[in-house]
């Protein structure tokens, strides 16, 4: 899960306390014990904290220290919000302190135009990136060699005019010019774009013509490039390959 830590003031009206940042995230925390309690799921929960773009250097320290704190649910660190704002470079102190931690890092690139950006984040180099969809044929050529796992938000870019449909996803072009780049399908928020991550693999599935077989590989190879160890990869992709073996 992805979420934003802040401080949400407190409201009268309607009776509801402040929350510091801090709680917040303990708030998130909490959220995720009950409904496994409740439910009894087999899941896998983890959170990345994310660091928003319209916000300042000393709140993308705090976010990582907070981070680093709860190591037990918080896997790793998210750079996003609007493009438009900021540069990665504006944080990178707090990218070098997440990395000092052992966290991981994800961040949005080439959401727009802006090859200073996409470069300064692909020299980093981020442990994966999301959306890439304004890569000039150079950084596609660099990510070639970099293999960072590139995560793949159909439904999003094409609301927010990345793409002018799901045909011209880069998504396509990674599948046909790169022998098995990693590729994690996601939703970007399903949320804001209403939007569930079966319905992205059934747009991409329809787009690209992808077989019952081409999405089972794309969603057990997934499972290489989550933020966890080995044994807990291990786990997953056999969970994953015997739900698969009812499906084939």
């Amino acid at each position: 899960l992805r979420s934003t830590p802040r401080a949400i003031p407190s409201n009268l009206s309607e009776n509801q306390k402040s929350l510091s940042k801090i709680e917040y995230v303990q708030a998130v925390i909490c959220g995720i014990e009950n409904c496994k309690k409740m439910q009894n799921l087999d899941i896998e929960v983890k959170i990345l904290l994310s660091i928003d773009r319209r916000g300042s250097l000393e709140e993308a320290i705090d976010t990582v220290e907070i981070a680093n704190k709860y190591r037990n649910y918080v896997v790793g660190i998210d750079f996003s919000g609007n493009p438009n704002v900021s540069e990665f470079r504006s944080f990178l102190t707090a990218f070098q302190k997440a990395r000092e931690f052992g966290l991981r890092i994800t961040v949005h690139t080439a959401e727009i135009p802006n090859s200073d950006d996409t470069q300064d984040i692909l020299s980093f180099p981020a442990d994966r990136i999301g959306h890439a969809c304004c890569l000039r044929a150079e950084e596609f050529k660099e990510l070639e060699t970099l293999r960072i796992p590139v995560e793949i938000c159909p439904t999003s870019n094409l609301k927010t005019r990345a793409v002018t449909s799901y045909e011209a996803h880069p998504f396509g072009k990674f599948r046909k010019d790169f022998q098995n780049y990693p590729l994690i399908i996601c939703t970007d928020d399903c949320g804001v774009f209403n939007v569930s991550l079966s319905h992205e693999y059934f747009s991409l599935a329809k787009a690209f013509k992808l077989s019952k077989l081409d999405l089972v590989k794309i969603a057990t190879s997934a499972a290489d490039w989550i933020f966890a160890d080995d044994s807990t990869k291990i786990r997953l992709q056999k969970k994953l390959r015997d739900i698969n073996e009812l499906l084939l």
